[in-house]
């Protein structure tokens, strides 16, 4: 299991550096209309390892091999994104320090194209998962119908929950909360569709 562990996060470092590299050669090509001049190709050829070891220093440090791709909420995400800010500002900051730098726009829109990249990558695992988890649900008619009482902190975990095991064939239909700002609203997909007296109908 350890030994799984350390070759998905290789993979994962792997896929970074090429998404790195890939930040910084599309926004120099957008910068100079796909034409590069010579000095400026040979200064990206001399510090791109130097940019994209700083990149994987600074990821390590935000824990962002160390997550559950998988299950990755917005607070993860925020993680990747912040971890791309953090990486763009202090290679930016270390290139100007040894006077060996690309024009200033390269490095923002390496920047903003790293966190789409690296953050779209991270998330799309999330989005395969659920993409299988439906698809994983063939026959919806053996599915329980549920009702989950009140559309707060606690009801939006547990339709959270149902949805994530789709093995417990369990659907949530609707959701009762006595609030009426929250009549007809939609929590996860699924719509609160009343308050507590109308369990009775």
């Amino acid at each position: 299991m350890r030994r799984l562990n350390l070759w998905n996060r290789g993979i994962l470092v792997l896929v970074d550096v090429v998404l790195i590299f890939l930040s910084y050669l599309t926004s120099l090509l957008f910068r100079f209309d796909n034409v590069i001049p010579t000095n400026y190709w040979h200064i990206f050829l001399r510090n791109i390892s130097f940019i994209i070891v700083i990149y994987i220093l600074i990821f390590y440090f935000f824990n962002l091999y160390r997550s559950l791709w998988t299950n990755a909420s917005i607070d993860e995400f925020m993680f990747a994104v912040g971890a791309c800010i953090a990486g763009s500002i202090v290679t930016t900051g270390a290139q100007y320090l040894i006077a060996r730098t690309l024009p200033l726009s390269v490095y923002i829109m390496a920047g903003v194209l790293c966190v789409l990249f690296v953050g779209g990558f991270r998330m799309s695992f999330r989005v395969l998962r659920r993409s299988i988890m439906i698809l994983n649900r063939k026959n919806p008619t053996d599915f329980k119908k549920v009702l989950v009482i009140g559309g707060g902190s606690a009801g939006t975990l547990v339709i959270r929950e149902i949805k994530n095991h789709p093995e417990k064939k369990l659907k949530v239909i609707g959701v009762i909360d006595n609030s009426h700002y929250k009549l007809y609203s939609s929590i996860l997909g699924v719509s609160v569709i009343g308050d507590r007296y109308i369990i009775a109908q």
